[in-house]
């Protein structure tokens, strides 16, 4: 379990880290750069949020932010196929969904499975409202 675990962590950090270096080279020579400003924005925001966060509440706000950050991911990619003739970019975004979709699953399993859906665990394991919901 451990090792199932570790490797889905490995493979949401690797495809966060490509889906991010993406976005860095596509963003470059844009002229407007204000969508892409407001995301730096809001990922430094994400960033010094979780910074400040650990345990089972980093975990969960770790999860839930991927999740919203792949969901986004996915919708972009789903623009594609209506907007691009390149071959290249209709891979790229085919794989964008599939991976990003895949990992979105595994990350929502893993918020029911920790019992996280319903706000944060206390000690005891059972639930405690935390402030926590969507």
């Amino acid at each position: 379990m451990k090792k199932e675990y570790l490797n889905g962590l490995y493979g949401v950090i690797i495809g966060v880290t490509i889906t991010a270096a993406g976005f860095v080279v596509a963003g470059q020579g844009r002229s407007d750069t204000a969508a892409s400003d407001a995301g730096l924005s809001h990922n430094q925001s994400m960033t010094d949020e979780l910074s400040r966060l650990n345990g089972e509440e980093f975990e969960k706000v770790f999860l839930e932010e991927m999740i919203v950050h792949h969901e986004g991911a996915v919708d972009m990619a789903e623009l594609v196929a209506s907007r691009s003739n390149r071959e290249e970019m209709r891979r790229l975004a085919d794989d964008i969904i599939r991976t990003q979709s895949q990992e979105t699953n595994m990350m929502n399993g893993w918020l029911e499975e920790w019992g996280y859906m319903g706000g944060m665990k206390n000690d005891s394991g059972d639930h405690m409202d935390g402030g926590m919901h969507n």
